[in-house]
């Protein structure tokens, strides 16, 4: 009986080694805990300035903070309309970042049209393409004269059918310089009641004439009192209002 409970013990014993083993194997010396590897070291921008020397351009005045060892690096712009498009896309040349230090970075950005505002988007790379710092943004708005008829009507209102029906409102940009606008067509019923309105989104360049296209979708047939007019980008109005009455058959 005294052999039996020794054989108990023993069995019991190397039970309780294995099972300690199994469950405390260490991780191996290059596993990664906690996350992911820590990211490239990271440069800082913020903006210290911006001028606007010109109707059609502005300069973007930076400091730049590279907290690691010298590097080459590649500030990339993205130029965004105050309408949400796109307009100019940039990169600079390789520029010389010493080590734990703080370097001026300036920025022109020209060719661009008056009577609107602008986000520059700025972020850095090194020359592989690595992305090494967060975005810093400039806002800038470019002035310019406007009157309420910078954009004359250049021929009657019509109805054109280019596949989907539409009307047809053929501005001239009486300004010297290119304009993004935006002509709005509005429908009006036999009561007065707006019932229907289109929208387009056209750039006309100084002193040419262009033609905005307003779809008409979901719009029964009939007899409508049809307002035209349009705005910049910004919503500063450059014409005159335009109405027209107007048969629309589908």
């Amino acid at each position: 009986m005294v052999r039996t409970h020794r054989a108990n013990y023993y069995f019991i014993f190397v039970f309780v080694i294995l099972t300690v083993g199994i469950f405390s194997v260490p991780p191996a010396s290059n596993a990664v805990q906690g996350g992911s590897p820590p990211s490239v070291c990271p440069v800082l921008l913020w903006v210290s300035n911006v001028t606007i020397p010109n109707q059609t351009s502005f300069v973007v005045q930076l400091n730049v903070r590279n907290p690691c060892a010298t590097m080459y690096a590649v500030a990339h712009v993205t130029v965004l309309a105050s309408y949400g498009m796109t307009v100019k896309y940039l990169n600079t040349s390789a520029i010389l970042l010493q080590g734990n230090s703080t370097v001026p970075l300036t920025i022109a950005i020209n060719g661009l049209e008056q009577c609107s505002g602008y986000d520059a988007l700025i972020s850095m790379s090194d020359t592989s393409g690595q992305g090494i710092s967060q975005t810093a943004s400039a806002h800038a708005y470019l002035q310019c004269s406007l009157m309420s008829d910078t954009w004359k009507l250049a021929s009657p209102l019509k109805v054109a059918n280019i596949n989907l029906l539409a009307i047809n409102a053929t501005f001239t940009n009486q300004a010297n310089f290119n304009i993004t606008g935006i002509v709005f067509a509005v429908f009006r019923n036999s009561l007065g009641q707006i019932v229907y309105m289109s929208t387009a989104t056209v750039m006309i360049i100084g002193g040419g004439t262009v033609t905005a296209y307003l779809v008409l979708y979901g719009i029964y047939s009939g007899s409508y009192n049809v307002t035209v007019f349009a705005w910049n980008a910004d919503g500063a109005s450059i014409s005159q209002t335009y109405s027209s009455l107007m048969n629309i058959t589908f």
